[in-house]
């Protein structure tokens, strides 16, 4: 368990917030995110997590600092 903490002291995993567009699977999505990665899916927009371009978006942190929202990881 230490070398799993220090190894996330040393390199925070990466947080993703995916905000699916209508018709796309979660089961699909995940297995193509990474498996150190701290996920979240959103079947639907919210006010902070907005589709762009109408398409499945993500919304990616690292390191502490968030990336603008992309479509493809």
């Amino acid at each position: 368990m230490f070398l799993v903490a220090l190894l996330f002291y040393e390199k925070p995993p990466q947080k993703i917030t995916a905000v699916l567009a209508d018709g796309d699977d979660a089961g699909q999505l995940m297995r193509r995110l990474p498996l150190n990665a701290e996920v979240k899916i959103l079947k639907k927009e919210t006010e902070e997590y907005r589709l762009l371009n109408g398409r499945t978006t993500y919304y990616v942190c690292r390191d502490y600092v968030c990336l603008p929202p992309v479509n493809q990881i």
